[in-house]
């Protein structure tokens, strides 16, 4: 064996010849292309005109990064050729052996070409080739171009996750043919010193006789040390270990095949692996190309890493495109022949693919060893979902696959962001460069949210936390459902940044769950009461059947279920004087079976004794007749006692800017919950559920991160809650919105929005005003205590706070600051009769006077300038015009750049910004006719854009379409006199609801 590490020279693309250390990668050393706007990314999944936007704008300066990955050091696509000489000792047969490279390499011995090959999952082997005693020459063309039509997003070759490199890595080496043999007799005989047989019983992955529950994270690469795949042991340990800590017992790698290293390591470590052919990909009958290439892939697959018992499972590819389920049916009949043929029948299962559903209801599906989706598009739930809400609150996601014959395995659940900490910059030291985050976080100080990043950090994550605990346990209660991959344990830095980890993009803990408690929803054994809800009222008992999902490769003989109630939220406090409740019981269970689950019994918790609202926990522990602790787990309720209705007095509780200022200016204390309809757009509503992967691939006017509470506010002496909240605000925020406030005022309630956008936003905050006390809360409260208690509570704190002597707020807040986003949003709209272009109304006009950013207007005209002319049903006053820009479209086309206002002689010109924020136009005019002409756009031009076609995915330079969008619109006015106009609708109605279809179907919430 000639180890062939070490220097190299290098000729590249552009003709320049440079000296490299092998292993290694060009981009790691800067050469190539320098990042630009115009750098031709392997990713299709951004705004091709991101650096347009003004949350972007610190990216694209000199010191020029992007927002959408964390992006290496140069940009490297193309043709690369190694040269460098060796020497073997005796004349023989040789080969030249490369563990891992991509796309296309040609080799040459002394000159003459031995041999040439692609892949992206497997080690290069060329030869045989005889070779003289003495020094030789050798020389390797690496072609890491876009050699077939996968989709670019695919982590065999995105950019997303740094895949797209050129170079060289892992054991490079000259072998003998004996070598050569020597290492398919190892594997041989490694494969019989490592038996595993796999194979399904009803919904049941059975390995060597035992039923598993795969618990998974998704890994698609991104080795910000290297770039290249890690090939040392220890990096594999490290990560199987902390995987494992945290309750998995499976990775699936998304398009993505791992060296050898990550095999032997997930063998030792008793971790199971899912690998996929690097592809993401159309696959359409009759398209042979693609397949054979495929089938290429998968035997290389087979034949390098079939010997290892961690290797159960194997899936084609991600997500597929066009008529995939023939064309895949057959792939897996022919991957299975290959497995028997290379001598590895019954190591592992096949499915079709990862992540779409089938044309057949779930009972129907054949041709695959496993359903591996998040949808079945069967069954009453929309879309047959089996990731999200539709399974929370005790439920399950059986309405969507019922009747399954084959496990079931969920696809990409969890996808719920907390906040990026940004002193994750400082961990980019190598290759890659997380100018991305760099990007947030200089967005994040210029709003004014930098100040609270730790704070976002961990309430956004605690809030996380709870979302994924709900949805693994919807799993686990789910009998068709025998597996799932949360996507993901660690944070995702491309695709524009999904930060979905409770472990940052490094594998270190962000610090808001510790693997202990993360074990108690995701283990071998998992008990599971079906428990309809968190929030009670003392005149309710909670009642749920116990369920326990045993995979523990056992049956479990005379196990007791003793739960108990403590005050507070340690779920691990003990029921002592200080925290009993006198709330506890237990449950003897016989026999529970391993491999299914089994209700033991039911709880029953009455609240009857509770006096005073509070916060407790329900800690449960099932153990052995012997005490020995088999599982254990908890939840926080929130119980809420009905009290009297406070005095209302000293205070007044108004609904309208115009009576809380008049009484503010007076000296009096105001309780203002102002109408949901009278904050401005740039005001969003409130979400309990945090954003799902990004909101930058994903936009939306909703785009929630969590709370902060102050809970040093005498308010929650009155109300009991955390810092992070907790399921009190569910419903609450169904019916509730924030005040863009700028963030140094204090809040009660921070809200904690994307930080992509970044708004200040609180939701209950107190100061001084003019002469007055103010205590502030945007959100409908109106409701009868026996149907949302927490509502009801909440209402009777704010009112009880204000009118005791610990209400004495101390900031003064400055008027212009409390009243700029106070504008009620149906005085702008419903003052506009009709809006014309040309005389016409054009399609979807009804959306430019329909307050809902949800729903945008899109027009697509044959050239600019358009004219848009608004009439309204009275002549008035005008001061001015409202455009919100669209919210909910990740190019965010059609934004109006330039424009003209006219009313009568009067116009005014200007140019807007593109951005989240509602723009402006002040006019002056009496009239009851107005032009609003477009002069320009944002994104107009030549972009670069994946499409999608029959073969697979295509790099095209186009001309992006006309367009003018706009997500709300309205007229800002004082009726002829001069007097403010007052009487116009307003309303609690959550006017935000009803959503326009997703555009993009990546993004499935």
């Amino acid at each position: 064996m000639v180890d062939l590490s070490g220097n190299w020279t290098v000729k590249n693309k552009d003709g320049s010849v440079s000296s490299v250390s092998l292993p290694g990668t060009l981009n790691a050393l800067g050469l190539g292309e320098v990042i630009n706007r115009d750098t031709p990314w392997n990713s299709g999944l951004f705004n091709p005109f991101w650096y347009e936007r003004e949350e972007y704008q610190s990216g694209t300066g000199e010191d020029f990064k992007v927002p959408f990955l964390s992006q290496p050091l140069s940009f490297y696509a193309g043709e690369a050729v190694y040269e460098r000489s060796f020497s073997v000792d005796r004349p023989g047969v040789y080969y030249i052996f490369i563990e891992i490279s991509k796309w296309r390499l040609t080799a040459f011995v002394d000159g003459r070409c031995i041999g040439a090959d692609e892949s992206l999952c497997a080690p290069f082997l060329f030869g045989p080739f005889s070779l003289e005693a003495g020094e030789h020459s050798i020389s390797v063309s690496v072609d890491n171009s876009y050699i077939h039509p996968y989709r670019p997003d695919a982590h065999g070759i995105s950019d997303c996750e740094n895949a797209n490199w050129n170079g060289m890595a892992g054991r490079m080496e000259i072998l003998s043919e004996d070598e050569v043999k020597g290492l398919e007799i190892e594997k041989r005989d490694y494969a019989k010193a490592h038996p595993v047989e796999v194979h399904t019983e009803g919904n049941n992955v059975v390995v060597n006789g035992k039923a598993v529950y795969l618990r998974g994270t998704h890994f698609a690469g991104g080795f910000y040390k290297t770039l290249y795949p890690a090939v040392d042991r220890a990096y594999w340990d490290r990560i199987l270990g902390i995987i494992k800590d945290y309750g998995f017992n499976f990775i699936r790698f998304h398009s993505f095949c791992p060296p050898d290293v990550a095999f032997t390591a997930a063998d030792e470590a008793g971790v199971f692996l899912q690998v996929e052919c690097g592809m993401w990909n159309v696959f359409n009958p009759g398209n042979e190309e693609g397949f054979n290439v495929l089938l290429k892939e998968t035997k290389k697959i087979l034949k390098s890493f079939g010997h290892h018992p961690s290797f159960i499972m194997l899936s084609p590819t991600n997500e597929p495109g066009g008529l995939w389920y023939g064309p895949l049916r057959e792939w897996v009949t022919r991957a299975k022949e290959l497995n028997r043929e290379l001598g590895f029948e019954g190591r592992r299962l096949f499915t079709a693919q990862s992540g779409w559903f089938y044309d057949t209801e779930p009972s129907k599906t054949t041709g695959t060893d496993y359903l591996y989706f998040h949808r079945s598009a069967f069954g009453p739930i929309h879309g047959g979902m089996i990731r999200n809400s539709w399974g929370w609150g005790g439920r399950d996601y059986t309405p969507s696959v019922e009747g399954a014959k084959l496990p079931v395995i969920t696809h990409e659940l969890g996808q719920w962001c907390s906040y990026p900490d940004f002193d994750v910059i400082k961990k980019f030291t190598g290759p890659v460069r997380g100018g991305n985050y760099e990007i947030f976080r200089d967005y994040a100080e210029k709003k004014g949210a930098l100040q609270f990043n730790k704070d976002f950090v961990l309430c956004s994550g605690k809030k996380q936390v709870s979302l994924l605990k709900e949805e693994f346990e919807a799993n686990f209660r789910t009998p068709e459902i025998t597996g799932f991959e949360y996507l993901d344990i660690h944070d995702y830095t491309g695709q524009g940044t999904a930060v979905v980890g409770i472990l940052d993009p490094f594998f270190d803990s962000k610090g808001y769950v510790a693997p202990e408690e993360f074990r108690k929803f995701n283990s071998d054994t998992v008990i599971l009461p079906r428990i309809t809800k968190y929030v009670w009222s003392s005149s309710e008992t909670l009642t749920a059947p116990v369920e326990i999902c045993n995979y523990s490769g056992e049956d479990l003989e005379n196990a007791v279920l003793e739960w108990k109630v403590t005050k507070g939220t340690d779920l691990e406090a003990s029921a002592d004087e200080k925290n009993g409740t006198g709330l506890f019981g237990k449950i003897e269970a016989k026999h529970i079976p391993q491999g299914k689950n089994t209700v033991i019994g039911t709880l029953e918790v009455p609240f009857a004794s509770i006096t005073e609202s509070q916060k407790l926990s329900l800690t449960a522990k099932l153990h052995t007749e012997t005490g020995k602790e088999i599982s254990s787990n908890g939840w926080v309720l929130t119980v809420f006692v009905k009290q009297k209705e406070p005095e209302k007095s000293g205070y007044h509780l108004v609904r309208t800017a115009e009576e809380a200022l008049k009484l503010l200016d007076a000296g009096e204390k105001v309780l203002f919950m102002p109408y949901l309809s009278d904050l401005d757009t740039d005001c969003p509503n409130l979400s309990f559920k945090n954003v799902y992967w990004n909101a930058q691939m994903g936009p939306g006017w909703t785009r929630q991160l969590g709370m902060v509470a102050d809970t040093s506010s005498p308010l929650f002496r009155y109300f009991p809650t955390e810092k992070a909240g907790g399921w009190e605000w569910a419903k609450i925020f169904e019916r509730a919105r924030s005040l863009n406030l700028p963030p140094k005022y204090p809040s009660i309630v921070r809200v904690i929005d994307d930080w992509n956008r970044n708004f200040p936003l609180s939701f209950i905050f107190e100061g001084k005003v003019l002469k007055g006390k103010l205590l502030f809360c945007a959100a409908d409260l109106d409701l009868p205590f026996e149907e949302c208690p927490e509502a009801f509570s909440l209402k009777q704190a704010l009112c009880s706070y204000i009118a005791s002597d610990d209400f004495a707020p101390s900031n003064e807040i400055d008027i212009l600051d409390l009243t700029r986003h106070l504008r009620p949003l149906y005085k702008g709209t419903d003052i506009i009769n009709n809006i014309t272009v040309s005389g016409q109304v054009p399609e979807g006009a009804e959306h430019l006077t329909d307050p809902n950013p949800n729903r945008p207007f899109r027009y697509a005209p044959e050239s600019l300038p358009v004219t848009f002319t608004i009439r309204l049903n009275k002549k008035v006053r005008v001061k001015g015009l409202y455009v919100q820009p669209i919210q909910n479209d990740r190019d965010f086309p059609g934004v109006i750049r330039e424009y003209s206002l006219r009313a009568g002689d009067v116009t005014v010109s200007g140019e807007w910004k593109n951005c989240f924020e509602t723009q402006y136009a002040p006019l002056e005019a009496d009239t009851d006719l107005l032009e609003l002409t477009v002069l320009s756009t944002y994104n107009m031009g030549t972009a670069a854009r994946w499409i999608e076609k029959e073969d697979g995915y295509h790099r095209i330079l186009r001309e992006e379409p006309l367009q003018i969008t706009c997500a709300s619109l309205g007229i800002d006015y004082e009726d002829e006199d001069g007097a403010e106009a007052f009487n116009f609708r307003r309303g609690d109605e959550p006017f935000w609801y009803g959503e326009a279809p997703k555009r993009f179907k990546e993004i499935d919430t």
